[in-house]
């Protein structure tokens, strides 16, 4: 793994593939490290031809924290936002876009694939909508549009999220974890409990401050509704999203394939707000039929 200036933030990452090939860049969601992308789906990726390039959001594993910033209170801003009042957070979803193109110029990438997942396909629109000319397609996978009429998670989920961690001991907190991964996942797909244990575990041992979490948060609820933007999109688009999403659920995916122009929308019987191992090979193959498509789509407008 490596780093790269980002301006005065230092993002994390990694490759595979050759640097010859076609960048895709996999963008994770609130609070995952890059870790949470499967190797395998990464791999995969690779050896169909491209340069897959996977990193750490800012304030979250191994890139730049921004403990200056402080703790936000994220009821207050929530509050705020449903109510239509200003909200202030130390930064927004276009911020942690600008990231990922500083990420590009520090690589010498002049175009990319965008994969992102929940917020990290938040942020891949963002790009999608303010870099036309450096993205080669879009993959939104259990993600939003961030129109205010969409359903909210689950009120059990969203306790469990909001929900201060209390336990100091690392195994309490680590189990904690755990339980919401449980309750955010697939339940006809259920990751064992020993494997999410695992990748707690790991995550944990990367980074175990969870402000930048909510500084995350802060960023997403901070950011506007993204309708007009979306609207504007012309590159290829494919949405991704599971029937059991109880953290985003399904309706925020479709709606998001409705408003962006032409989007191919894959709904997947069984998935929730997660990559489980049964359902990678169907992922796989939607994204690299997507890759492909947008591949030859631009090789014959050329």
């Amino acid at each position: 793994m490596a780093q790269a200036l980002s301006g005065s933030i230092k993002l994390e990452y990694e490759q595979f593939g050759s640097p010859q090939h076609p960048a895709v860049i996999m963008i994770m969601g609130l609070g995952a490290q890059m870790i949470v992308w499967p190797k395998a789906l990464c791999e995969h990726i690779a050896n169909q031809g491209y340069r897959v390039i996977r990193f750490d959001n800012r304030d979250i594993g191994l890139s730049t924290k921004l403990s200056h910033e402080g703790t936000p209170n994220l009821g207050k801003m929530f509050l705020a936002s449903r109510f239509k009042r200003p909200v202030f957070a130390p930064y927004t979803l276009y911020d942690m876009a600008d990231d990922v193109l500083n990420l590009m110029a520090a690589l010498s990438i002049p175009q990319a694939h965008f994969i992102g997942a929940s917020m990290g396909g938040m942020i891949a629109q963002i790009i999608a909508g303010i870099a036309p000319e450096k993205t080669l397609s879009l993959t939104s996978i259990m993600s939003t549009s961030g129109a205010k009429h969409l359903p909210m998670p689950h009120t059990r989920v969203l306790l469990k999220l909001l929900r201060p961690q209390k336990e100091k001991l690392p195994n309490r907190e680590i189990t904690q974890k755990v339980r919401t991964l449980q309750t955010i996942g697939s339940q006809t797909y259920p990751t064992s409990p020993f494997e999410l244990f695992y990748r707690v575990h790991t995550a944990r041992e990367r980074d175990s401050d969870p402000e930048g979490t909510l500084r995350q948060a802060a960023a997403i609820i901070a950011s506007e509704c993204r309708i007009p933007l979306l609207k504007t999109i012309a590159t290829p688009t494919l949405i991704i999203h599971g029937t059991e999403d109880r953290l985003i659920p399904l309706e925020c995916g479709l709606h998001t394939a409705r408003v962006i122009p032409e989007a191919q929308m894959k709904v997947i019987e069984g998935m929730g707000h997660d990559l489980p191992s049964p359902l990678l090979p169907r992922i796989q193959r939607s994204i690299i039929d997507h890759l492909t498509f947008s591949s030859s789509r631009l090789a014959h407008s050329a």
